[in-house]
């Protein structure tokens, strides 16, 4: 199915999830909350339905924020890439990179046992070609906003990660931080909560990625279109924040493993740099629900 994308609208905010917030009070709530509150076991659901929508396609091996940013102009002959893919007849699986295996781009994170999310924390103005980030300027970032944590180590696109303890609410939850690359040339921080600890995410060096919820609660319900619509934002995203894209964007996604992976074509982004390939892994977000890590395929 093809979606052609009419962005009149504005993205939503870095952390994914609401609008932009329009003040400092703003900031600190939807910065937060950008991507939702996620219930202590939500992403060990979410990491257990990926895990047996992919038994049922005969991908056990192999399995592993959130809304449309803008008016979305559905065209009328869409087809049917809009069917739940929740049976046979799924497309083959896609022949990704050797260096792929056993990365989150690949195969969704072990169930944790109690809170645990992926998030990605866009950034912008002089951060946004940032190879690095102290503990610091990590704690800084706008998920953070309002928040007692605390941060050490850099994180690096040099794979380096730092180490931060969120306080939220009742819970002392561990985050992993790493600066990843994502399109149009930029970074964005990938941020990794386990409740059980640390997690050592292996994520392939220098592979672009993007990370958006499909909002939708049970990947057996995930559709093309849900799929492109995350893929709009995780990617142009990494562009600006808001304001005006580019007129068409054309993203063609297809569903594979149940819901488990899909794979985006995109094309018309800001001087090609959202362009491409994206292979779409289901992984833990921040909000109850599906998300999805994308990461660009080879040209």
């Amino acid at each position: 199915m093809m979606m052609a994308v009419m962005a009149t609208g504005a993205l939503l905010s870095a952390c994914g999830g609401a609008p932009a917030p329009d003040g400092a009070e703003g900031a600190q709530d939807r910065g937060a909350q950008g991507q939702g509150a996620v219930a202590a076991d939500a992403g060990a659901a979410a990491g257990a339905g990926a895990d047996a929508a992919a038994e049922e396609t005969g991908q056990a091996g192999d399995q592993g924020s959130q809304g449309e940013s803008a008016e979305h102009r559905h065209d009328a002959d869409r087809g049917n890439g809009g069917q739940r893919a929740d049976g046979s007849g799924d497309p083959a699986p896609v022949d990704r990179p050797a260096d792929w295996a056993g990365t989150i781009s690949a195969q969704t994170l072990p169930a944790s046992g109690g809170t645990q999310y992926l998030l990605m924390n866009y950034l912008y103005g002089d951060q946004q070609t940032s190879t690095s980030l102290t503990g610091d300027e990590v704690a800084g970032q706008e998920f953070f906003a309002g928040k007692q944590v605390e941060c050490e180590g850099v994180a690096s696109l040099a794979a380096a990660s730092a180490s931060c303890l969120l306080a939220d609410g009742s819970q002392e939850i561990p985050l992993e931080a790493r600066l990843v690359p994502t399109a149009f040339g930029h970074s964005a921080l990938l941020l990794s909560a386990d409740e059980d600890g640390l997690t050592d995410l292996s994520i392939p060096h220098g592979t672009p990625v993007a990370f958006w919820g499909a909002e939708v609660a049970e990947l057996g319900d995930v559709t093309a279109e849900d799929v492109e619509s995350a893929a709009f934002n995780a990617v142009l995203m990494a562009d600006r924040p808001d304001g005006d894209v580019p007129p068409e964007i054309t993203i063609d996604c297809t569903v594979l493993d149940g819901g488990a992976h899909a794979t985006c074509e995109v094309a018309g982004t800001s001087d090609g740099g959202g362009d491409g390939t994206w292979y779409a892994t289901a992984q833990p977000g921040y909000r109850p629900g599906v998300s999805y890590l994308f990461s660009q395929l080879p040209a």
